[in-house]
């Protein structure tokens, strides 16, 4: 098994090449000034999330060419933004919930909200400058996230008034106010909604649209919606047309002073090309230094090539002994600069919604939401559960089980009224024969409401039929052949196909539902693990029609027909080298982590694979739990099946814990 040569870090050879690096302090860009401000810590140099009040409030002009305090008293300055005409500051301070705006000169400073300032935007109709504040803060996952986020006007015509109450703007709960951008237009915003789910929001139809996983989503302030999100190593940033869907990958740490260590707070200015972040973040072990922060956490300014594959040049902007934190930049003209991308006029939204979904899960990069617009991505993977190549669920075993959250009341309360249902999935087995539950719906008190089994080859169903377990055979499963199953009752009538193919029956008496999880796949402890992946997941309250069936079937087989199938191979091989892991508790919120280690190839036991020493990832964190399969003596000889990293896009937003000598081998997944 042989993949292109990769470096761990995408440190692209072209982006080396082509960069311009300009250091100390660079009087403008394309024949324009600049202006930035920036949050110093004058504290423990560890407020990277801007929670603290430990900072001072800096600022940078280029006709200046030297760091400036703009405000001296230590305090809370967060996310601090630059009006669009440059001569304002806008930042809150999280200890008093309130938004304050300075002039960029220095000046006295007035409150404007009572919020959080999530953007700074003018109309092009009429020229005003409106704050965007997050309103009603939320905790999820320690991280600050906002109920929804409304509007007022920067500027007051008389000054002393108290502030304005924020008219509505958007509505969606759990947005992530460091990340919210708007295009140009206002029609469209970035934003994670919350994390890790990163994506646009389309503000006419209060609806967000997932795009994909990271973390620091920022849009570009054209009407092209150009999106980015960081990858899980905090050295890449993944750009995409949301509309188009392409997608690319530019690295921001590969310029001298970074030497490709993590970075972070990555903000698109006021101008298509131009951006910032701070780095290098050095301090600690294992991934995720970003916790660690430092006094070595300096500004950067980055300028992407004309057409954004890459980067053009990258400008150190400060030097001292402070950790600089969460930066914004203004470029004189920006505001009226337009990049060579295609310009839009809006986000098409599509309408075709089932009133009649409970559940709906496809993968966890689609867009899963129910009949009124709710997001339905809250699946959560447990013990020997990851995410494949295609975002699918794979279960390798040990207890590997995905599930939503709650008691399912109203599917209950539903379906017992009109005594019609329907579950679907599509299951791929990972052995031929093998006994394992793959869907189960059962009471707390064990008693059964449904569940899938696969006995050997074969695929059956149990029911609760009038209070006593129904089982039913369904049909063959093949080893990594994907089955498409729809099962469908109305009354008395069962039907079920499995790849289109009915199966139909008439029961002896109705179902019936008791409370109780639902899951794919089975807890440790509770029955056989079954080994596969699972996707395409609805729940519907009635029974689907025969043409219903076909029209999805034929849906879902196209879409599984451009899936990737990595190549797969089983091997010995010696650990010789081994990065850190961290513990769960120190990469909080993020759940898993994975640890490279550098391995010599003993032996090929299945598939094809060349390589005599390489490197491989292994998650030595597994859903907020240490992973205690995870290679972890140097020297011992270890048997394992191995992908293609290149081939894990799935993975690129997880943290990676790499400190291997050599950068440049070859790298591989180890499937846990």
């Amino acid at each position: 098994m042989r993949t292109p040569w990769i470096r761990l870090f995408s440190l692209a050879a072209s982006v080396l090449a082509s960069a311009t690096i300009l250091w100390g302090q660079a009087p403008d860009l394309d024949g324009q000034p600049f202006r930035l401000v920036w949050a110093q810590d004058h504290g423990d140099q560890l407020d990277v999330y801007g929670v603290a009040s430990q900072c001072v409030l800096m600022k940078y002009d280029s006709t200046v060419g030297e760091e400036e305090v703009l405000i001296e008293r230590v305090g809370s300055y967060g996310n601090p933004m630059l009006s669009p005409d440059g001569d304002w500051v806008v930042f809150s301070d999280r200890m008093t919930n309130q938004v304050f705006k300075v002039p960029f000169a220095g000046g006295e400073t007035q409150v404007v909200a009572t919020g959080f300032a999530a953007e700074l935007w003018r109309n092009p109709a009429n020229g005003e400058d409106t704050v965007f504040v997050a309103e009603e803060p939320l905790g999820y996952l320690g991280l600050p996230a906002w109920g929804k986020i409304g509007r007022v006007p920067l500027h007051r015509k008389e000054r002393g008034e108290p502030p304005l109450e924020p008219a509505p703007f958007w509505s969606g709960r759990g947005t992530m106010a460091n990340n919210f951008q708007l295009s140009a237009d206002g029609k469209v915003a970035s934003g994670q909604f919350p994390w890790p789910i990163g994506g646009v929001a389309v503000i006419e139809k209060q609806r967000w649209f997932p795009l994909d996983r990271g973390c620091w989503p920022s849009l570009a302030p054209d009407n092209s919606y150009l999106f980015w999100q960081f990858d899980g190593s905090h050295r890449n940033v993944v750009l995409q047309d949301p509309i188009s869907r392409k997608q690319w990958t530019v690295n921001l740490s590969s310029a001298p002073g970074l030497d490709g260590r993590e970075v972070y707070h990555p903000r698109w200015s006021n101008h298509p090309r131009h951006f910032v972040y701070t780095g290098p973040y050095k301090e600690g072990s294992g991934g995720n230094r970003i916790r660690y922060a430092g006094k070595g956490v300096e500004v950067y300014l980055g300028t992407f090539a004309e057409d954004f594959s890459s980067m053009a040049a990258v400008r150190k902007i400060t030097t001292n002994d402070k950790g600089d934190f969460f930066p914004d930049l203004w470029v004189k003209g920006g505001g009226e600069a337009v990049s060579g991308l295609p310009q839009r006029d809006g986000f098409e939204v599509a309408n075709d919604v089932d009133y009649s979904l409970y559940y709906g899960w496809e993968t966890a990069k689609a867009d899963n939401r129910g009949p009124e617009g709710e997001a339905l991505n809250k699946l959560q993977l447990h013990d020997k559960a990851y995410l494949g190549p295609n975002h699918e669920i794979v279960l390798r075993g040990r207890g590997g089980h995905a599930n939503p959250h709650g008691d399912h009341t109203e599917w209950r309360r539903t379906v017992g009224k009109t005594q019609a249902w329907t579950i679907e999935a599509v299951f791929t087995a990972a052995n031929e024969t093998q006994t394992g539950r793959m869907f189960g719906y059962t009471q707390r008190n064990g008693h059964v409401n449904v569940f899938l089994n696969q006995k050997t080859n074969r695929v059956f169903i149990t029911m609760n039929v009038v209070g006593d377990p129904v089982e039913i055979e369904l049909g063959t499963i093949k080893r990594n052949e994907p089955l498409h199953l729809i099962v469908s009752v109305d009354d008395v009538q069962f039907r079920a196909w499995l790849n289109g193919r009915l199966v139909e029956q008439t029961l002896l008496g109705k179902t019936f539902w008791g409370q109780g999880p639902l899951i794919w796949g089975e807890q440790l402890g509770y029955g056989s693990p079954w080994q596969g992946s699972i996707s395409h997941i609805r729940m519907i309250t009635r029974q689907l029609q025969a043409d219903e069936v076909a029209e999805r079937s034929a849906k879902v087989k196209a879409q599984l027909a451009t899936w990737k199938r990595p190549e797969r191979a089983k091997v010995r091989a010696k650990l010789t080298e081994l990065s850190s892991t961290s513990s769960p508790a120190a990469i909080a919120p993020y759940t898993n982590e994975l640890s490279a280690g550098a391995y010599e190839l003993v032996e090929v036991l299945d598939g094809t694979f060349t390589d005599k020493t390489f490197a491989a990832y292994a998650f030595g964190i597994l859903n907020a739990n240490m992973n205690p399969d995870r290679p972890q003596r140097i020297g011992q000889i270890y048997t394992f099946e191995l992908e293609p990293f290149d081939q894990q896009p799935q993975l690129r937003s997880e943290l990676k814990s790499y400190d291997l000598e050599d950068p440049t081998m070859e790298a591989f997944l180890i499937l846990p």
